[in-house]
């Protein structure tokens, strides 16, 4: 009998990063179902049960944010860490107010991903959203939690 493996989503449009996370995370132990839109991430999300999401922001059709409120409809529990190249003041807002466990900006830190997907797991709904931007960014690779007018303590 195989062992149990948490289910995972990712859902990118950019098949080289679905491609490399789905790499890594199976090589961690998870179970790992891929979307590249939208309708793909429904699909998995009816048919697969994940219990974490991984959502990437922008796409062409339909953003992440869109999938994160479909997945917040159905099951309000369910971790979801946003991974995107983008970040802004909005992104940042939004998250909290979708209640993400997390935002972790491209190009992502595998141990950190790793690190965060376990954390996600293991706590409830979070009091705050962990961000993170990668070293040579502005604030320096810091992890830092928001505030609820979406700044932190890395931004002073």
């Amino acid at each position: 009998m195989e062992p149990y493996r948490t289910r995972l989503l990712v859902c990118d449009d950019n098949a080289d990063i679905r491609d490399m996370l789905e790499s890594f995370l199976t090589k961690q132990g998870y179970e790992v179902f891929c979307a590249a839109n939208y309708d793909e991430a429904v699909i998995a999300l009816q048919e697969k049960s994940p219990e974490i999401a991984l959502l990437d922001i922008r796409m062409p059709d339909v953003d992440g944010f869109c999938v994160a409120e479909r997945i917040r409809f159905h099951n309000a529990r369910l971790p979801i860490i946003f991974i995107s190249a983008f970040e802004s003041r909005f992104a940042r807002i939004y998250a909290q107010t979708i209640e993400a466990h997390a935002f972790l900006q491209k190009p992502l830190d595998f141990q950190l991903l790793k690190e965060t997907i376990d954390w996600a797991l293991q706590n409830p709904l979070p009091k705050q959203t962990l961000f993170h931007r990668p070293a040579g960014s502005s604030s320096s690779g810091m992890l830092a939690t928001a505030r609820p007018d979406g700044s932190d303590a890395a931004n002073e």
